[in-house]
C-alpha cells in the first residue's frame, strides 16, 4: 500500500524544485562613493537604463570597492527565478572579488528585481 503522505511530500518537493532556481548574471555597472566617511557605494547602469542602487558594505568589501570608485566594474548578481520569472537578486562579486552587503540603502524603481539593468 502506498502511503499518501509520502506521495504528497514527493510531489511537493518535485514542484518546488522545478519552480525555483537561480543563476548568476554578469553586467557592467558604474561604481561611485557618494560619501567618503561611510561604507556606502552606488552602482548604476549605462543609458538608457536608469537603474541605480546603493548598498552599505562591510569594512573589507568597502576597502576593495574604494580602490575601484569612479570606474566601470563587472558585477556578478545571483538571480532567483520562480516559475520562470525573476523574483529576487543579490550582488555577490565585483570584478571577481566576493563582497558582503550589510544592508541596502536605496534602490531605484528602474531596476529589474533590485539590481538588474533593464534591457530597453
Amino acid at each position: 500500500m502506498i502511503n499518501r503522505g509520502s506521495v504528497f511530500a514527493f510531489l511537493s518537493a518535485m514542484i518546488v524544485s522545478l519552480s525555483a532556481n537561480a543563476k548568476q548574471v554578469e553586467q557592467e555597472m558604474k561604481l561611485k562613493r557618494p560619501n567618503e566617511n561611510k561604507n556606502e557605494f552606488t552602482f548604476s547602469c549605462d543609458a538608457p537604463s536608469q537603474c541605480k542602487a546603493c548598498f552599505e558594505f562591510d569594512d573589507d568589501s568597502s576597502k576593495l570597492l574604494s580602490e575601484l570608485t569612479d570606474t566601470k566594474v563587472k558585477t556578478t548578481i545571483d538571480v532567483s527565478y520562480t516559475f520562470g520569472f525573476a523574483s529576487g537578486s543579490m550582488l555577490t562579486h565585483v570584478n571577481g572579488n566576493k563582497v558582503k552587503i550589510v544592508k541596502p540603502v536605496c534602490i531605484s524603481k528602474y531596476c529589474d528585481v533590485g539590481l538588474l539593468c533593464k534591457k530597453t
